[in-house]
């Protein structure tokens, strides 16, 4: 997890960012991936995390409830479309809430 933050002109909230996750090839497809992510939505949880956001596959990423995070009224500093996802641990955090998400420091420092 890395922190990501959502800003607009009233206000913001700090988030986390469940991303990159990725598992080596000879060990895909075991569940592996799928333990990972429902960790990292658990431990969220637990710490009081509000909602989290995610860059990647919205075929895989919607099985966890995530959703489009344009749906919401959020862009995305890196211009993605579909692949921008978030899930409301909190439901109605994003209610009326329009802005831009935006990752650590460290999330761009490794090329993503």
């Amino acid at each position: 997890m890395l922190p990501a933050s959502a800003t607009a002109k009233e206000y913001g909230w700090n988030t986390l960012g469940l991303s990159p996750v990725a598992v080596i090839p000879a060990w895909q497809r075991q569940g592996i991936g799928k333990a990972l992510v429902s960790e990292g939505i658990e431990r969220c949880r637990s710490i009081g995390c509000s909602v989290i956001a995610v860059l990647g596959d919205p075929g895989y990423y919607t099985q966890f409830g995530f959703s489009r995070a344009a749906d919401f009224g959020l862009g995305n500093e890196y211009q993605a479309g579909d692949e921008s996802m978030v899930i409301e641990l909190s439901p109605g955090t994003l209610e009326n809430f329009t802005g831009m998400v935006s990752y650590a420091t460290e999330f761009r420092e490794i090329g993503v």
